[in-house]
């Protein structure tokens, strides 16, 4: 898990699995038989296949990542390969590392899902990874997707607990996660209004998911929201999940004297069915997850329910999945705050939270928390025709939840209180409740010809949502009021269409093309009731049209080496957060013209045009690949203001003209068939090329300042990760590594307040169990950074003027978690 058991116990667990796995693996003097198992459709792993050497009977079954691992006494042998869904295959070989291709007997979701969205090495000109499910393995306990990702090139991940549970955050080339595209089996996840995406929904989503790709850039991206940084996309393949029941169970605490703070995780799911000769396959899971985080009362509990029935043919696959999740996350998005005498190397100072405080919260230590239930439900078909593949997908998304917190000395006229004239000032609880959903329909159509791919499709989809505020309860004296007092509603809908036409061109046997349009349209409206202190009832409608090329080459020049070259552009309007804000009466909505037919966004869409270049080598014991970029933006909307001191929005301004620029180098490496290593060192120049503005803080009153030059805040520009791991007999024992660089907090790049570098170190190791029966056991040890670094991931700045002119300048700080 994030946190794994208590340092001496795992100490000890160490010790013992590596000396007892060593044996294992120096006592096996045998010929060692190694492999992989794809798809000859796909060439994508096939995960858990049977593999018997016909010979003696004995066997083993490849790991989620198709890899498998025989001990013979003599070669040449004969292998038979058994996975439901392919071809039983038979092979003779003498080789010691082979590759073994099957033949798929029914259609698979991988299949359907690599049609447009998902990139195919040697093919799809953009930059993007892959983790299959034995990494997903040896990397996920119950952590959010985020941090999961964090291993890969030029992404930054972190949270505000600490220890990457609960409120996580996604950074792809410095763009934050509003600007990354986020989907499930096709299935948009971004939020249409916010952009965002809020992991804490989705409680061990990762436990069903067959494989992630991450793309970097705009490259691929064909539907749903805008995309900057790039897409990620989470593919349920139920036939690629481990047949039979499946009971997983962790728990983990820090090592750190007194600090008691444990994280735990309970999930039994079932994956296969007694009708999977007939193409059926059922899977179902449920989860439970909760963690005391790390910082004083951060703490999240997560359940979740995941569900699906699929029935494949040769020609068509058809898929009912229901995804359940409900959480309960306490707040911690105001940081550590030095100024106010917090020291961030005090172990007990760097975990306070101002939230957990009693003394600003009117004696409670728990008031301040979001409550959340969000369901997904789809409905996806796809046929095979002739020489094409027809997919449609329905699903619908729902959400309910409110954020609950206390406010001290509030004006009662603001949150519409029915009090005495002489009561001016009250304490209360209140609720921020958000009802919000959107259902759509996901099509393409691939065709194949002689020169290569064309695919055609789109989506649509429909948004509503409700938000309003309510008084629960009134704290001071003894009041009669009213509880559930409402004080503030709003409602907004949002309509979005999209048609692309995707091609993958041979323009010759080692020269392909690919050759991308797309439109997307928006259309928004807003309606606020007249409650309150709420007087003027703001209402208008806003219209977006994007239109945006794709443009790629791909050239093989040998089997091992090829280059690629892409250039694409990219556009996303405004989130609601940068218009205006829901419960701030004060608040103007940023919007001219309201009672146009369209009224006229001040806060402009964002812009961008991406230029990529890549090379990629490969050979059976090493692979490199190298990625340069440039990415011109006008208007991107950069951070200027953090209000985590009051809620978790954060104000966004135009920059006319930024870029976002660098490169990726990642290597990967098996000299030996028990060895492995990963490494990957990124280097990120993201800064201001022309913004001059009122200077922060200020409110207008203190000049203009040029921040031509700047670099934007909140991204490291230098990042080097690696990972080093032995494949026993029977088992696996890793460290990781992280090297992650300075961070400026604000746009006046202040080098004495940036956060300083930082590296950390983590271990694990998973030892398989002696087989009884049907009955497969696993044991995984894992210690989160194990020289126990204390370090920050994230800073920011805002300015206070609640004790007068002129304002004073905050900085605060998200400490990291320490060993565990």
């Amino acid at each position: 898990m994030r946190h794994a058991y208590r340092f001496p116990l795992i100490r000890k667990g160490f010790l013992l699995s590596f000396w007892f796995l060593l044996p294992l693996y120096l006592g096996a003097q045998q010929i060692t038989l190694t492999g992989q198992i794809l798809s000859c459709v796909t060439h994508s792993p096939v995960p858990y296949a049977n593999v018997l050497v016909e010979e003696t009977g004995e066997g083993t079954f490849a790991s989620g990542a198709g890899r498998f691992r025989l001990n013979v006494g003599s070669l040449p042998v004969t292998l038979r390969i058994t996975r439901v869904g392919f071809a039983d295959t038979v092979i003779t070989t003498a080789e010691r590392n082979l590759a073994v291709y099957l033949v798929p007997t029914v259609l698979s979701g991988e299949e359907v899902l690599v049609t447009a969205t998902r990139a195919v090495e040697g093919r799809t000109p953009v930059a993007f990874t892959t983790l299959d499910r034995e990494e997903l393995d040896r990397v996920y306990s119950h952590q959010d997707v985020p941090m999961v990702l964090a291993g890969e090139p030029g992404v930054y991940a972190y949270s505000d607990a600490g220890n990457g549970v609960g409120y996580t955050y996604l950074k792809i080339r410095g763009f934050s996660q509003e600007r990354i595209g986020f989907y499930l089996n096709g299935i948009p996840l971004n939020d249409p209004e916010a952009h965002a995406v809020y992991w804490v929904d989705h409680g061990d989503i990762l436990a069903a998911t067959s494989d992630v790709q991450l793309q970097r850039g705009v490259g691929n991206s064909l539907y749903g929201s805008g995309v900057f940084g790039g897409t990620v996309n989470l593919a349920t393949d139920f036939r690629a999940l481990p047949a039979g029941f499946t009971f997983n169970a962790g728990y983990g605490n820090y090592t750190e004297e007194g600090l008691d703070l444990p994280s735990r995780k309970l999930s039994l799911s079932y994956a296969g069915g007694p009708w999977q000769e007939q193409g059926w396959t059922l899977y179902g899971r449920f989860s439970d997850l909760a963690s005391d985080g790390y910082r004083i009362g951060s703490g999240t509990t997560q359940r979740s329910v995941h569900a699906g029935l699929e029935k494949s043919t040769a020609t068509a696959l058809t898929r009912f999945e229901a995804i359940w999740g409900h959480e309960e996350t306490a707040f911690s998005w105001e940081g550590i705050i030095p100024l106010y005498g917090y020291d961030l190397n005090d172990r007990e100072d760097r975990r306070y939270n101002y939230y957990a405080d009693t003394t600003w919260n009117g004696g409670f230590d728990n008031a301040n928390k979001d409550v959340f239930t969000q369901s997904i439900v789809s409905l996806q078909h796809s046929r095979k025709l002739a020489n094409g593949l027809l997919s449609l997908t329905f699903y619908n998304v729902k959400g309910d939840g409110y954020y609950e917190q206390f406010k001290g000395g509030r004006d009662v006229g603001e949150y519409n209180l029915a009090l005495p004239d002489t009561v001016e000032e009250v304490d209360l609880l209140r609720r921020k409740w958000l009802r919000n959903g959107y259902s759509g329909v996901v099509y393409q159509y691939a065709h194949t010809f002689e020169f290569g791919k064309v695919t055609v499709g789109g989506d649509a989809r429909f948004y509503a949502s409700k938000h309003y505020g309510k008084v629960m309860e009134v704290l001071s004296g003894n009041l009669d009021v009213i509880v559930q007092n409402p004080y503030y509603t709003d409602r907004s809908r949002k309509t979005t269409y999209s048609f692309y036409v995707h091609s993958i061109l041979d323009v010759t046997d080692r020269l392909s093309a690919m050759v991308d349009l797309r439109y997307l349209g928006h259309r928004y409206t807003f309606d606020q009731d007249v409650m309150g202190a709420f007087t003027e009832g703001y209402r208008f409608k806003l219209k977006y049209d994007f239109v945006d090329p794709h443009l790629g080459l791909n050239y093989r020049v040998s089997e091992a080496v090829s280059f690629f070259a892409n250039l694409s552009t990219g556009h996303r309007e405004p989130a609601d957060g940068d218009l205006y804000d829901h419960d701030d009466p004060d608040m103007v909505p940023a919007v001219d013209d309201m009672d146009a037919e369209y009224a006229t966004p001040l806060v402009r869409e964002e812009f961008l045009i991406d230029y990529e270049a890549g090379v990629r080598f490969s050979l059976p014991a090493v692979s490199a690949k190298l990625n340069i970029y440039r990415m011109d933006l006008r208007d991107e909307l950069v951070p200027l203001d953090y209000r985590y001191y009051d809620t978790d929005n954060v104000f966004h301004g135009n920059a006319p003209e930024t870029v976002h620029q660098g490169f990726e180098l990642s290597l990967e490496a098996s000299p030996l068939s028990w060895l492995w290593l990963q490494s990957s060192v990124t280097y990120a120049d993201n800064h201001v090329i022309e913004l001059q503005m009122a200077s922060l803080g200020y409110k207008g009153k203190g000049g203009v300042t040029d921040y031509n030059g700047m670099v934007i805040p909140a991204f490291p520009k230098f990042q080097a990760k690696g990972s080093l791991g032995m494949s026993l007999h029977r088992g696996d024992i890793w460290a990781e590594f992280t090297h992650v660089g300075k961070q400026f907090i604000a746009l006046d790049n202040i080098d004495s307040l940036a956060i300083n570098p930082y590296s950390l170190v983590n271990f694990g190791t998973r030892l398989q169990l002696p087989e009884f029966g049907p009955v497969r056991s696993v044991l995984t040890l894992r210690i989160n950074n194990l020289f126990d670094a204390l370090y920050e991931t994230f800073g920011y700045t805002y300015y206070d003027d609640s004790y007068g002119w002129p304002p004073y300048r905050v900085d605060a700080y998200w400490p990291g978690a320490t060993r565990s």
